[in-house]
């Protein structure tokens, strides 16, 4: 079993509902991280759990925020060390990246495992990316949700995060 995934079955005190096999994808392009001082943001706090998967994994000199529209997950900042925040957001909200930028300018990771809309993927996408650090990483989960219509898209869907994102291979790659 891979560390990631140890520290998920077997260490948690908060719930999370990961799918198994994002810790594969995690441990690639996260590990680099570990016990360095870098700013980590996850977009979905939920049960909590995943924010202290981060820190067993990453270490005490991470900087850990998780973003969330639910005031009540607040309640979980008690579990979490002083290097450990929850900030209360809407993804959606392009005033609220801009507040939140303000104040964390630069990001080395950020999980998007928010409100799987398109609207909201595409908004994250689009106000975080100027600011992931160079190197640094940014996943966006869910992104099957690109083919549901209660999430704003469907197969083919120009409103889809998937074919957003097929867009810009082409821009990157057109040359």
């Amino acid at each position: 079993m891979s560390e990631l995934r140890e520290i998920y079955h077997n260490q948690l005190t908060l719930s999370s509902d990961k799918w198994d096999p994002y810790f594969d994808v995690y441990e690639r392009y996260i590990t680099k991280y570990k016990n360095k001082p870098i700013t980590l943001v996850e977009i979905g706090v939920q049960g909590g759990g995943s924010i202290q998967m981060w820190r067993k994994f990453l270490g005490e000199s991470a900087k850990i925020i998780g973003i969330d529209i639910d005031p009540a997950v607040k309640d979980h900042e008690p579990f979490y060390d002083e290097n450990t925040k929850i900030v209360i957001g809407d993804q959606g909200s392009p005033q609220f990246w801009d507040e939140f930028l303000k104040e964390h300018p630069e990001i080395d990771v950020l999980i998007d495992d928010g409100g799987h809309e398109m609207k909201q993927q595409i908004l994250t996408f689009e106000k975080v990316f100027p600011h992931i650090t160079k190197g640094g990483v940014l996943i966006c989960e869910d992104t099957h949700t690109s083919y549901f219509a209660q999430f704003g898209a469907a197969l083919y869907s120009t409103n889809s995060f998937v074919e957003y994102s097929k867009k810009l291979v082409d821009v990157i790659n057109y040359q």
